[in-house]
């Protein structure tokens, strides 16, 4: 009968001392203290979750779609330009009846040393650093714009720093494929 428990007589008098008395007060004033914090962290939760404006469900499923569209759009921009530029026969006068077998490129030779050139129809970006692109090389026409020159330790390597490594691998592949250099000017030669 050990697990009884005990009947409190409430008429019993019950003595304090003035220490004990001074503990239970702290002991008291311990709780209240720890029952504001609780309180006063709940109410500022809730008067931060007050400050934040109403989204609506659909207004958030109405821009998720928007941005899904946006991504079709923009894929679907990419797709038709690149094809475009497949499509394009990059020569002057492919709009019109003065077709005269002039690139359409204009050419820009960069610090590198490398000459790029884009396609005034269809803005395809060639460069003489890709073996690829030598066959539009050969059909200049007009004078090529130059930026400040100055000379490089590598200018390989400058010239492909500015391609991705998948592109840089496919122009290093194509040049062992197809080392035969192309002449622009009589003192141009790209290689």
């Amino acid at each position: 009968m050990a697990n009884e428990k005990k009947a409190i007589d409430m008429d019993q008098t019950v003595t304090l001392t003035a220490g004990d008395l001074l503990q239970l007060f702290a002991k008291i004033q311990q709780d209240n203290a720890k029952a504001g914090e609780a309180q006063a962290k709940v109410l500022a939760e809730a008067f931060a979750e007050s400050r934040k404006p109403y989204v609506d469900p659909g207004q958030e499923e109405n821009l998720r779609n928007a941005r899904k569209q946006m991504r079709a759009q923009q894929l679907n921009q990419l797709r038709n330009a690149k094809l475009q530029q497949r499509n394009c026969e990059h020569e002057q006068g492919q709009t019109g009846d003065e077709r005269n077998g002039k690139s359409a490129f204009h050419f820009l030779k960069l610090p590198t040393g490398e000459w790029i050139g884009v396609c005034s129809y269809c803005r395809k970006i060639i460069s003489s650093t890709d073996p690829r692109d030598q066959k539009f090389f050969l059909k200049k026409s007009g004078r090529p714009a130059e930026s400040g020159q100055f000379p490089l330790m590598d200018p390989i390597e400058a010239q492909l720093a500015r391609r991705s490594p998948d592109e840089r691998a496919l122009v290093l592949k194509a040049r062992q494929e197809a080392p035969k250099p192309i002449v622009l000017d009589e003192d141009e030669v790209l290689v």
